[in-house]
């Protein structure tokens, strides 16, 4: 797998931050991540900006909505996560709801699904996940706007 969840540069921090995205909840910019998975070959970062997503959803928890920056563009990844201890090991569970993703990228569903994949198996990975199982996984909606300037898109 390319993706490594590490710590980023504050020159990365800077790459991150130009893009201006916004937070689903409030609309205001969204923090800039301290660490993220990065897939450096393909000039990939994911990471989640706002909400929860824990849980599964249960009781109402929002979402976790997440940005994968790939080749200076965004895309929108919404997801929900719960995990389970067997044996002292922990196993996350993940649900991929929606994947909004540019318009330039239509015709790649099934590239675009697997490194959404690879980059939340490296981020649960780094969280101390053992194993990691995805129960739903959306196929991508293609949008012909910046969804990154978009704070009611979930």
């Amino acid at each position: 797998m390319a993706f490594v969840y590490r710590e980023l540069t504050q020159e990365e921090r800077d790459y991150i931050a130009s893009f201006k995205i916004r937070a689903v909840l409030g609309g205001v910019l969204a923090s800039i991540p301290k660490e993220a998975a990065v897939d450096d070959e393909r000039n990939i970062y994911y990471y989640q900006f706002d909400g929860q997503g824990w849980r599964n959803g249960e009781d109402d928890a929002p979402p976790g909505w997440c940005s994968l920056i790939w080749g200076g563009q965004v895309f929108r990844v919404t997801i929900y996560f719960t995990w389970v201890k067997n044996e002292n090991k922990l196993h996350g569970i993940y649900r991929v709801v929606n994947i909004y993703a540019p318009e330039s990228f239509r015709g790649r569903d099934q590239e675009i699904m697997e490194t959404v994949l690879e980059a939340i198996t490296a981020e649960a990975k780094a969280w101390k996940f053992e194993t990691v199982e995805f129960t739903d996984m959306s196929i991508p909606n293609y949008v012909s706007f910046d969804i990154s300037q978009t704070k009611s898109f979930a």
